[in-house]
């Protein structure tokens, strides 16, 4: 499947309002026109993880859950219709039909991202849509869009290696154009500030996990395990990463 068909972008309409066509109802619409998956899914993940002596790929599965149910717990009240009057770049037409769920998967499966990723990218779309000047209030016609573009900016900052902008649209099912217009934008709205402190990190990680214990993904004893190696292991990282 053409990958382009995801998000079936018109540019000229983008231009003008913003605004794009939604993806199909496909729930995955497959991996990358090449058919390949990236090299990350042929490393061993417990070689590249983040959190030295932690199963990656369990990890990253509890939380692309766990922060799948969030999202839709924040945007179960949102408006189904949008309002033409505050509109941003971030904002489709129409309501995606994949669901957030599917859509995160994908791109874990997909990209070279970590669970320290996803935890980032959480992170800076929370702080985004709580700050009184963003304009961008979270939507099911925006949530999308914004979750590609954070995982993405999550990535380059935090991962020693990551793809390129051309290589996350694949992934994503977003134009070149699309995918640098809505970096730019979202990188402003942040005030470019990417870096996250380590006790935040931290602090977001243990809400994930305490929600992943309440929603039953995982047990209580598991997820203390999980959250006392994170700490032990994420000094560390977060000091090179730094550098």
């Amino acid at each position: 499947m053409e990958l382009q068909t995801y998000f079936d972008n018109d540019e000229e309409d983008n231009k003008e309002n913003g605004v794009t066509t939604p993806p199909n109802n496909d729930p995955d619409p497959g991996p990358p026109e090449n058919n390949k998956t990236p090299e990350a899914e042929q490393t061993n993940d417990q070689e590249i993880s983040p959190n030295n002596g932690i199963d990656e790929q369990f990890l990253k599965d509890i939380f692309v859950e766990s922060v799948s149910r969030i999202l839709e717990n924040m945007i179960q009240n949102s408006a189904t219709v949008l309002n033409f009057n505050s509109l941003t770049v971030f904002d489709a037409r129409d309501i995606p039909g994949i669901s957030i769920y599917n859509y995160l998967r994908r791109i874990m499966a997909y990209s070279e991202a970590t669970s320290r990723t996803i935890v980032m990218c959480l992170s800076h779309i929370d702080n985004l849509t709580n700050d009184d000047s963003s304009p961008v209030i979270l939507t099911r016609h925006n949530i999308h869009r914004l979750l590609a573009v954070s995982m993405m900016v999550s990535a380059k900052f935090y991962e020693d290696c990551y793809l390129d902008n051309e290589s996350w649209g694949e992934i994503t099912g977003l134009s070149l154009f699309e995918i640098n217009r809505l970096e730019r934008k979202f990188l402003t709205y942040i005030d470019f500030k990417i870096n996250t402190k380590l006790d935040c990190y931290i602090q977001y990680v243990q809400m994930l996990l305490s929600y992943a214990v309440e929603s039953n993904i995982v047990d209580y004893d598991t997820a203390g395990g999980l959250l006392q190696a994170i700490v032990d292991a994420s000094a560390l990282e977060f000091e090179d990463s730094a550098n």
